[in-house]
């Protein structure tokens, strides 16, 4: 039982040390995520997502939110592209298959439900080795049909691989 004992403290040592090594600033040289957004305009109203969150499944996805999901305040907009992008300008989808580019919209306020764009396009603009940049227009329709006007777009999110 002492041995047991001995064993799990050493192995809380380890793993207390790995942590802390493992969040250290070892990545001072890099660029933090406040480096990332999506801004967009609807209306002439200006929105400016920060620190965007970028994910890979069947696509790369950069998400942005802004405001508490359970308030009329909460507003998010996604952008997909394939896994490995490429430069150029593509027409929005609304139909979600692999390698399309499309983005989603979701805004309490302005009575739309998480919806994908009807129309539009993505244009990625440049690919570095650690970021992709491009901006976005499109249409999206609200829960009582209206058409919303998405224009004036930009993204900036990690390469994730």
């Amino acid at each position: 039982m002492k041995k047991t004992k001995t064993i799990l403290i050493v192995l809380l040592a380890i793993c207390t040390n790995m942590t802390f090594l493992s969040c250290s600033e070892d990545d001072s040289n890099g660029t933090s995520s406040s480096d990332t957004f999506i801004r967009f305009s609807i209306d002439g109203t200006d929105y400016a997502l920060n620190d965007v969150v970028s994910a890979t499944s069947l696509s790369l996805t950069l998400t942005g939110a802004k405001g508490d999901i359970d308030s009329n305040e909460f507003i998010s907009l996604g952008i997909f592209m394939p896994l490995v992008p490429v430069e150029g300008t593509y027409d929005v989808t609304d139909f979600f298959t692999e390698g399309d580019h499309k983005f989603t919209f979701n805004s309490e306020a302005l009575d739309v439900d998480f919806t994908f764009a009807d129309s539009g396009t993505i244009t990625i603009s440049a690919i570095g080795e650690e970021y992709i940049e491009g901006t976005f227009s499109g249409v999206v329709t609200s829960n009582s049909d209206e058409a919303i006007t998405i224009s004036n777009g930009s993204f900036r999110g990690f390469i994730v691989e």
